[in-house]
């Protein structure tokens, strides 16, 4: 099974001949240009769900009765997991 988050559309190849004063013959220069697009299951699972989740775990923080004990930590577990989730994300 193929889990790459990229797929490569292209591969330009360009070739360059360069002269140079200490040389009679000249020297090739060839640069390859890899093209890649990101697949968009990618900012489905990283970035869609994780939002959503932590937006269904806030409503859910406010569903609860004020005097609720777990009311706290729930919003507390919320707000780390999201902010651990994004800091996945960007790294």
């Amino acid at each position: 099974m193929n889990e790459c988050a990229y797929v490569g559309t292209e591969v330009p190849v360009t070739e360059s001949d360069m002269w140079y004063e200490c040389c009679e013959t000249p020297w090739s220069r060839v640069t390859f240009t890899l093209r890649l697009r990101r697949k968009p299951l990618y900012y489905i699972i990283n970035l869609i769900m994780p939002c959503c989740l932590f937006s269904i775990l806030t409503a859910i923080t406010f569903l609860l009765q004020p005097g609720c004990s777990d009311r706290l930590g729930l919003g507390q577990c919320a707000t780390r997991y999201h902010t651990i989730r994004m800091r996945c994300v960007i790294t």
